[in-house]
């Protein structure tokens, strides 16, 4: 979740987008979202939708939230 709290301090310089490029796992690597033979799922799903439709909602304002006033 840390990564998607630098994404939403983005929005307030006016940024709009993000993109996470590690899927799964790879040789000697274990910072994806799935294992190497994608069996396993490692992020908790339910949470991580929550926060990415908050990013969305919130970024979606005229004034994001979280940001400060201009």
């Amino acid at each position: 979740m840390a990564r998607l709290a630098e994404v939403r301090a983005l929005v307030c310089l006016g940024g709009n987008g993000a993109v996470y490029t590690q899927i799964s796992d790879v040789e000697g690597e274990l910072n994806g979202l799935m294992t190497y033979d994608r069996k396993v799922i490692k992020p908790d799903v339910p949470r991580l939708k929550a926060a990415h439709e908050a990013l969305i909602r919130d970024a979606s304002q005229a004034a994001p939230a979280g940001c400060p006033a201009a």
